[in-house]
Order: C-alpha cells, then sequence, then structure tokens
C-alpha cells in the first residue's frame, strides 16, 4: 500500500507541472531536446577551439622553430643516456656493495661458529664438574668415600671416639693445601693460556680485518679506475665530438668567408661602387642619361648630403641623451616605488600583528563565554534525561 501511494503521488505530481508547463505557454521538453542541446554544445565547443587557433597570432606568424625542438630533443635524449648510465653504474655500485656484505657476514658468521665450538671444547674439556672445588661436598658418593678411623680398640663406653670429631684434620688440610696450590697453579697456567690463545685470536681478527678492509679498498680503488676509464672515454668522446664540430664550424665559415669576399670584390669591382660613367650614357645620345645608371653628382649635392647627415647624427645625439636622461628618471621612480613598497610591507605587518593580536584576544575571550556557557548549559540547562517514550515516537510511520 505504501507503494502504491507513492507511485500516484509521484504521478500526481508530475501531472501538475505539465499542466502548470501548459499554462504559462512553456514549451514540454520532449527526448529529443539533450540530444539537440548536446550537439549544440559540442559545435559550441568546436568553434571556440578553432577560434583559439586561428587568433593565435604566434604560432600563425612565427611558426614553429624546428631546429630548436630537434636541438631539444638530442639534449633530452642525452640527457635521458646520461642518467641512464648514472642509474646503471649505481646499480652495479649496490650489487658489488651487496656482495661484499654477503661475504663479510658469511665470514663473521663462521668466526662465531669457530668461536662456539672452541668455547665448548674448552668447557668439555677444563670446566668439568669434577674439577670444581665444591665438588666433593656435591658429589653423589662422598659418605661412600669417606674414611673412618679404626675403632677397634674402643668400647662402647670408652669415650674415646665421639661423633664429629675429625682425626685426620692435620693429613686433610696439607691434602687441601696441597690440592689448592695445585688448583692455582692450573688456573694460573689455564689463565696464560686463555690469554695467550685470546691474544692469536685478537691477532687473527686483526688480519681477517685487515684482509676485509684490503678487499673493499681493492674493489673501491677497481670501481674507481672503472669510473675513471668511463669517464676518460667521455671526455675524449666529448673532445672528439667537440673537435668535428669545432671543423664542421671553421669550415662553415670559410666557406662564408670566401662568399662575403667574393660579394666584396664583385661589389667594389662593379659599376655601382665604381661610378663607372659610361653606364649611365643613354643610347639616344650623349647628352641624355640613364637615372637608374647616373652615378655623378655635383659638389653642392654632396656637401647638402653632407650637412644632412651632420644634422642626423646630432638628432641621434639628442635622442640618445634624452632617452638616457628618462632611464635615469625610470631607474629613480622605481626606487622610489621599491621604498614605498617596502613601507607599505612594513606597515601591513605591524596591521597584520595587531590584527592577529586583536583576533587571540577575541577567541581567548570566546573561549572563556564559550566555557562558562557550557558549564551553565550543564549544571542549570541540560539536567533532565531523556525517558523512554522520547526514543519510542521515532520510526513509527513511512515518512
Amino acid at each position: 500500500m505504501i507503494c502504491c501511494h507513492s507511485n500516484s503521488g509521484l504521478r500526481d505530481a508530475s501531472r501538475d507541472q505539465l499542466n502548470f508547463l501548459t499554462m504559462l505557454n512553456f514549451p514540454i521538453p520532449t527526448p529529443l531536446d539533450p540530444k539537440e542541446a548536446a550537439r549544440i554544445e559540442r559545435r559550441r565547443k568546436f568553434e571556440e577551439e578553432r577560434r583559439s587557433r586561428i587568433f593565435n597570432a604566434r604560432d600563425r606568424q612565427i611558426g614553429i622553430d624546428t631546429r630548436v625542438l630537434e636541438e631539444q630533443i638530442a639534449q633530452r635524449k642525452a640527457r635521458e643516456a646520461a642518467e641512464r648510465a648514472k642509474a646503471l653504474a649505481y646499480e652495479q655500485k649496490v650489487i658489488q656493495d651487496s656482495k661484499l656484505a654477503l661475504i663479510i657476514e658469511k665470514n663473521l658468521q663462521e668466526e662465531r661458529r669457530r668461536e662456539l665450538k672452541e668455547l665448548n671444547e674448552f668447557r668439555a674439556a677444563c670446566q668439568r664438574p669434577e674439577d670444581s672445588v665444591t665438588y666433593d661436598l656435591n658429589c653423589p658418593d662422598r659418605l661412600k668415600k669417606l674414611s673412618l678411623p679404626d675403632d677397634s680398640n674402643c668400647g662402647p663406653s670408652s669415650a674415646k671416639l665421639f661423633g664429629g670429631e675429625d682425626a685426620a684434620s692435620a693429613e686433610r688440610r696439607e691434602l687441601q693445601r696441597k690440592q689448592l696450590k695445585a688448583w692455582l697453579d692450573q688456573q694460573i697456567r689455564e689463565k696464560e693460556a686463555a690469554e695467550a690463545e685470546r691474544r692469536k685470536e685478537e691477532q687473527a681478527h686483526e688480519m681477517a680485518a685487515m684482509a676485509y678492509d684490503q678487499a673493499a679498498v681493492e674493489l673501491s680503488k677497481a670501481e674507481q679506475e672503472c669510473r675513471k676509464l668511463q669517464e676518460e672515454a667521455l671526455v675524449e668522446f666529448n673532445k672528439a665530438l667537440m673537435v668535428e664540430k669545432e671543423a664542421c664550424q671553421r669550415e662553415k665559415e670559410r666557406l662564408e668567408l670566401l662568399d662575403k669576399r667574393a660579394d666584396i670584390i664583385n661589389c667594389i669591382t662593379g659599376d655601382f661602387l665604381s661610378e663607372n660613367p659610361e653606364v649611365a650614357t643613354s643610347a639616344f645620345g650623349p647628352h641624355r642619361l640613364v637615372c637608374d645608371r647616373w652615378k655623378g653628382m655635383s659638389p653642392e649635392q654632396r656637401e647638402q648630403i653632407y650637412k644632412q647627415q651632420q644634422q642626423q647624427a646630432a638628432e641621434e645625439k639628442m635622442r640618445r641623451e634624452e632617452e638616457k636622461r628618462r632611464n635615469a628618471e625610470w631607474e629613480r621612480y622605481l626606487r622610489d616605488l621599491d621604498h614605498s613598497a617596502i613601507l607599505m610591507e612594513k606597515e601591513l605587518m605591524k596591521r597584520r600583528r595587531e590584527e592577529n593580536e586583536e583576533i587571540l584576544r577575541q577567541n581567548k575571550m570566546l573561549s572563556d563565554e564559550q566555557k562558562q556557557r557550557k558549564h551553565h548549559l550543564n549544571k542549570h540547562v541540560y539536567t533532565n534525561s531523556p525517558s523512554a517514550e522520547y526514543y519510542e515516537q521515532f520510526n513509527t510511520s513511512t515518512r
């Protein structure tokens, strides 16, 4: 029932909207209008792109400099090749370092295993339980080995032998003294042997470390030599390219110089600069001249041209002085602008600091007010908790 009501409501709303559009004489949209709008929008975009291409004066008048683009492409390829070579060298260096680290780690592991093996052998040979000082106290067969004095001549009430007496105390102390001396001598010998073994191991460690360092130095030297050879080869290749380029440039300059010399000789020996009067003679008589070939000029005309040149030189000098003066004025104006900008920046920073301080003060005041308001709400306003009836009124209808 809910779905039926909602669909009928949507149909009634759509019918009311169509009736309202019809009353206002608005055209009713059809399925063809979006297609027509998309076609118009596509034509408008195409027209804007075409206008941007046509009215771009730079591309239309200047065009594209293919030579510069080719040079840029060559430079980019060279840069990429150099980067690839650098990355390859770095990868090789990382591989060499990794191999060296693996070799060092393997040697260290072997050294640790050897030390553990020697320690276990030393413990098994020199630190046995029966050689300890307190072994006679902790020995399970101590009572079996204990020797008692001969009491065959003592009766039950003779009062000559009491429990706890140590009849062989002097002999036992002498044996203990000798045993203690033997232990001390043995410990001294073991300590000296351990010290010698430690020194020997330290020497072996130092020799191994020196060998590892020497191997690392040799690898580094080999890498440096390889890098040096690569750099020398690159330098030689660049020198060869530079020599070839200079040779081409010199040949080009030589050809251009020959062309310029030939052009100068042709101009000097030609009729234009030699001012040959015969070329100006007309075929209709010697009293007539050909205007486009005439080179002769009177002294008055030459003097007039000379004066005009001097006047132009003076005007050019005045123009340069005027331009220099304008440049000086413009530089002074720029300095004044920079000074004004610095002063304005300082004033702006000062105002900004004052604004920040005012904002900080206002924020603090607002924070205090908010805390007071929150305290008032928590203590005096929000004192009643909602009951179950308040929550049961929700989610009871379809809207």
